[in-house]
């Protein structure tokens, strides 16, 4: 890019008719970042940063309201000119998949030069806006959280175990209610995650609730960590907040580790709990994949030794004896 402006914009403030001309060429400008005609859109994006940042609320509104690839050349010029929002807007865009099929391309290559560990560096950020702040002045971190999440996925990226127990552990009781959260995570996608990806969250929750970046946390953890997920996913379990609560029991059940099923009976049981009925649903689901162990048998003694169950032929060493069943009732004796 030259450092001198274009003749038409090296134009002093004092001379008539200055201002209308220099609005009438940034408008012609903007509507040049179509990129139909290469030509034209290096001439746009060289006027519109000789005026910087006096273009940046136009870049924004086009950034920020429109999908497609003008938008995204907005928003990447935005970033370039040393605007945030800029990179927001290209996470935002990233998220749609209208965007997607007319620019994935070119917006790939754009995310790709910010690089991931920019982005999650904002992802810190907007967590951390989550946990210090008051849930109604972090609505921009929870949509942030999110998109960058998205992206980060997509790319491969491996964050830290403690990044994702920051997400799980967001708690803020009073801003959205346990009903909110169910709907965020709906019981139709509690799922082996080894076996079906859970069905997208709907973008009225993007941006709007908590919950949805806990849950997007916990299948980015999922994809990568798998079985290592249990000790973060045990230790939300234990929560006093139930929603975190619930997003254990989410992360649990598509975990299908043996070992939560006792920590399932613990709330099933206790009627009173707030989640009884949604750890008796979980336990339901988790017996759909785990037959071999879920129908052994303990005998009803309590000096039998876990070493003397009965076991199917097809026994496998990292099956647990917790997770065997007792019957309720006495033995039967055989007629004779």
């Amino acid at each position: 890019m030259s450092d001198a402006p274009e003749p038409q914009f090296a134009l002093q403030s004092g001379q008539p008719g200055n201002g209308i001309r220099r609005w009438w060429s940034l408008r012609k400008a903007l509507r040049d970042l179509q990129r139909e005609s290469p030509e034209r859109h290096n001439a746009a994006v060289k006027i519109l940063a000789a005026n910087s940042p006096r273009c940046w609320n136009g870049l924004r509104k086009i950034a920020l309201r429109e999908k497609g690839l003008r938008a995204v050349s907005a928003a990447k010029l935005l970033y370039d000119l040393g605007d945030t929002q800029g990179l927001f807007a290209l996470l935002e865009q990233h998220s749609s998949s209208e965007v997607r099929r007319e620019a994935e391309g070119y917006l790939d290559e754009c995310l790709r030069k910010v690089g991931p560990q920019r982005i999650q560096g904002l992802l810190e950020e907007a967590l951390r806006s989550l946990e210090l702040r008051e849930p109604e002045k972090g609505a921009w971190g929870l949509a942030l959280s999110i998109y960058a999440m998205r992206v980060l996925g997509d790319f491969h990226h491996i964050l830290p175990q403690e990044l994702f127990a920051r997400m799980l552990f967001l708690s803020h009781p009073h801003f959205e209610s346990l009903s909110v959260c169910r709907s965020v995570f709906p019981f139709t996608a509690f799922a082996d995650y080894r076996l079906n990806r859970s069905e997208a969250i709907i973008d009225f929750y993007i941006g709007a609730t908590i919950a949805a970046v806990r849950r997007v946390g916990v299948e980015y953890m999922l994809d990568q960590e798998g079985s290592r997920a249990f000790a973060v996913l045990s230790e939300a379990f234990g929560h006093a907040d139930p929603q975190v609560q619930f997003t254990a029991i989410y992360g649990l059940c598509r975990l299908r580790d043996p070992r939560a099923l006792p920590m399932f009976q613990r709330i099933a049981s206790n009627k009173k709990h707030p989640l009884s009925q949604d750890a008796q649903r979980a336990i339901e689901l988790f017996s759909t994949k785990l037959p071999d162990v879920l129908t052994l048998v303990r005998a009803s003694q309590q000096s039998v030794s876990p070493g003397e169950l009965l076991r199917p032929a097809t026994f496998q060493a990292e099956q647990h004896s917790e997770t065997l069943l007792r019957p309720a009732a006495p033995e039967v004796p055989p007629l004779p």
